[in-house]
């Protein structure tokens, strides 16, 4: 996903809005299905490690989704640090993109 907010940032500036909203639906479709997968298996007595997985990958799709949408600015200067700037944006706003996350679950 990050290399497509990247590709989109470099070399595909005519249609950027356009692209990075429907990456930005794609990801978020993909959290959705994770928040199903989630709510079949809650109740699950032997699935905790399941969910373990489950909430992690969501907590990851929310913060490319919050990437996306409020750190992907830096990507029009230097494109090739996308993944440094993912984790240091994820790192920063980890108490916020959990509670969002949280937010689903509850």
């Amino acid at each position: 996903m990050l290399g497509g907010a990247t590709l989109v940032k470099s070399k595909l500036k005519h249609h950027e809005v356009k692209l990075l909203r429907s990456l930005a639906l794609t990801t978020k479709t993909a959290f959705m299905k994770l928040l199903q997968d989630y709510e079949s298996t809650k109740d699950c007595e032997d699935c905790t490690e399941d969910l373990e997985v489950i909430e992690a990958d969501m907590n990851h799709l929310m913060g490319i989704m919050e990437f996306i949408v409020h750190g992907s600015a830096p990507l029009d200067k230097d494109p090739s640090k996308a993944p440094e700037l993912f984790k240091t944006f994820s790192e920063t706003n980890e108490e916020v993109i959990t509670q969002k996350v949280d937010a689903y679950l509850a």
